[in-house]
């Protein structure tokens, strides 16, 4: 496992829409702006040839691939891309990419050179196990030639200066393959990152009933340094966006990171490509408590590009959006919040972080209390506000009693005493005791 990862953050890029131009050329521009966050990944979004064969919307869809070894014209040539890892390496940032090994487009260079290694239904056709991507055929692992097909494209990319992929559908490909994949990879750079991701649970049993391959988290640690947190986060989505109870949500919260390795991470992604927009439902002031609690969890941080700036709309997949990344007045104290979590998880602390644990016992729901706990028996103890309607959460009288004491708040610098028979949570608060 990567220590290092527990002390930084990636920033996803999605090429097409982050500029008007859509190009890596327009990437470079911008990473000033990028490293200047204090990030220390760039993640793009896949970068390969659309297919257009049932493509969706206007454009096709980035996760429909043609060829694994081409770069999409309308982003730049392969020298563009080059130029962007050497920038970037420049930063002194890494650069990953999103590798989709699940399935390709259905006119995609492999189903004409290699029809054999392709997913059939029972009829024989090519199909998705999946059902409703119907822009793609899925891939047939148990091929060989295909998983050593595809673990010489890892190698083709890491030999440019890639330095991680993240795995869509993790959990879809058979641990054998990510096994070949270190295999060669470690003959090149032992450094890869590798991040998965993991599917939500019911999607993973209901693939699991028809019959499928299916991998679990706990599995997929044994190849991956860092995997979504797909798990409990379907019941925490309901709350922000259906205002349902956040019971179930901390009752996995509390448990899920139990049943993994004790050396496993998170990647702390509370958007992305694939999920709504947390401004398109929450207020600055419960914006800046859930970007706190991501990033005081164990694990890495994750910004999907345009989140720092409280962009409210989640960009088409298959369609021309650009997301607005004008700093102005209304978003300018959002952004250096932001900077300002990505600087905290930078301390050296985090490195020796051993565990984020959530007391479950607090009496006011929308209240989470999280304690991390430090080589050393160092702690920290983080106050997050959850609800979604409540503009302030109390400690009760108990925890208080539990909790007393004097501390100094990493986020503000303010001195705080918790005392007395009520305490309220405004802010978010990383709280250090002093005495």
């Amino acid at each position: 496992m990567k220590d290092y990862l527990k002390s930084q953050t990636i920033y996803q890029v999605y090429v097409r829409n982050f500029s008007k131009e859509g190009t890596f050329k327009k990437v470079i521009e911008k990473l000033d702006y990028i490293k200047d966050l204090g990030t220390d990944i760039l993640y793009l979004l896949p970068i390969h040839e659309i297919g257009v064969v049932n493509h969706k919307g206007s454009l096709g869809c980035p996760y429909s691939i043609k060829d694994y070894y081409s770069i999409a014209p309308e982003l730049g040539t392969l020298e563009d891309f080059k130029l962007l890892i050497e920038e970037t390496h420049k930063k002194g940032m890494k650069i990953m990419m999103d590798i989709v090994f699940n399935h390709t487009s259905r006119d995609s260079v492999l189903l004409n050179t290699h029809p054999e290694w392709f997913f059939k239904k029972n009829d024989g056709s090519f199909g998705s196990k999946a059902g409703d991507w119907t822009d793609v055929f899925d891939v047939d692992h148990s091929h060989k030639e295909l998983d050593e097909y595809m673990s010489d494209n890892l190698v083709y990319w890491v030999k440019l200066g890639v330095d991680g992929f993240r795995f869509d559908v993790a959990s879809l490909i058979p641990l054998s393959f990510y096994k070949l994949a270190r295999k060669k990879l470690n003959k090149v750079n032992k450094n890869i990152i590798f991040l998965a991701e993991a599917i939500e649970y019911s999607f993973n049993s209901y693939l699991r009933s028809l019959g499928y391959i299916a991998e679990c988290d706990a599995d997929l640690f044994k190849y991956f340094d860092l995997a979504y947190n797909y798990d409990s986060w379907p019941y925490l989505r309901e709350h922000i966006q259906q205002n349902k109870p956040i019971d179930d949500y901390k009752l996995l919260a509390v448990t899920e990171d139990a049943m993994l390795p004790a050396n496993a991470l998170r990647a702390r992604a509370f958007e992305n490509h694939d999920q709504e927009r947390l401004a398109d439902y929450l207020d600055e002031l419960h914006l800046r408590h859930y970007l706190a609690y991501s990033f005081f969890l164990k694990g890495t941080g994750f910004i999907y590009n345009g989140q720092e700036l409280m962009a409210h709309h989640r960009p088409s997949l298959f369609d021309k959006e650009v997301i607005d990344m004008e700093v102005n007045d209304s978003n300018i104290n959002y952004l250096n919040f932001t900077k300002k979590m990505i600087s905290l998880k930078h301390n050296k602390l985090n490195n020796k972080l051993l565990i984020s644990s959530i007391d479950p016992n607090n009496s006011d729901k929308d209240l989470f209390i999280v304690h991390n706990v430090f080589k050393g028996n160092k702690e920290l103890i983080g106050l997050f506000n959850l609800s979604t309607d409540k503009e302030n959460v109390y400690l009760s009288k108990e925890d208080i009693e539990k909790y007393q004491g004097t501390y100094k708040d990493l986020i503000s610098g303010k001195t705080i005493h918790i005392k007395g028979e009520s305490f309220k949570v405004s802010e978010p608060l990383y709280l250090k005791k002093v005495r």
